[in-house]
């Protein structure tokens, strides 16, 4: 049985920080799940403050109460809430990229599934996640930790979320039971015989059924 989105989110947060909400890494990520500035912009708790680092000089927007980066960290709820945004969001890009289409494909042996891309795309966003699905690039975060961890760690979880269908895998088709049988010659294994009575079963059935439809159009049953 697979386990919960609850679970998923988690776990991650066991990788991101060993669920420690008040958390702050070296490179000023913080929370149970490392969120910086870009996922908070996104997520719309943060607002952009002309620099690329996490060095928190901007505004926070007053979502879910959150005016401060203390505030963010005693917060637990909207801490949940930000993650589930941004894994929607992520997810929202990773079906318009086409990525979809490699849910029960194998990259790197990994069986590529919407939850292994949900944590590969928090890790190292949606573009490590792509070049990893399209090349092979088992690329890593300034910590060294590979997008393959969590790709194959975090496979396998229930979401809310589902592939457009013009992404899903094909359904497998069914193989013949002899599979020592070329598929051209799986029509000849009846008998003359056996064929024969088939097709006579067939004539009475049709027969059967034409009289029967023809007696109730004529109201004589």
């Amino acid at each position: 049985m697979a386990k919960s989105y609850d679970q998923f989110f988690e776990d991650l947060g066991f990788l991101e920080s060993s669920k420690d909400y008040s958390e702050e890494n070296t490179l000023g990520f913080i929370g149970k799940y490392q969120m910086g500035e870009g996922a908070l912009i996104d997520t719309g708790y943060y607002t952009k403050d002309g620099t690329d680092k996490n060095d928190w000089k901007g505004k926070w927007t007053g979502k879910d109460g959150v005016n401060s980066k203390q505030n963010f960290k005693d917060n637990h709820s909207a801490q949940e809430w930000a993650v589930r945004e941004y894994a929607r969001q992520n997810w929202r890009t990773i079906n318009r990229l086409g990525l979809a289409s490699y849910i029960g494909k194998k990259v790197n042996n990994i069986e590529i599934t919407i939850s292994g891309m949900l944590a590969g795309a928090h890790l190292l966003g949606v573009g490590g996640l792509r070049e990893f699905l399209k090349t092979g690039l088992d690329d890593d975060d300034d910590y060294g930790t590979k997008i393959s961890k969590y790709v194959s760690v975090l496979a396998g979880y229930d979401t809310p979320f589902s592939a457009p269908i013009s992404q899903q895998p094909p359904i497998p088709q069914p193989k013949p039971d002899n599979l020592d049988v070329p598929a051209e010659q799986h029509q000849s294994l009846l008998s003359p015989e056996d064929k024969e009575e088939l097709i006579e079963e067939m004539k009475n059935w049709i027969v059967s059924i034409t009289k029967e439809r023809f007696d109730k159009y004529l109201g004589t049953k």
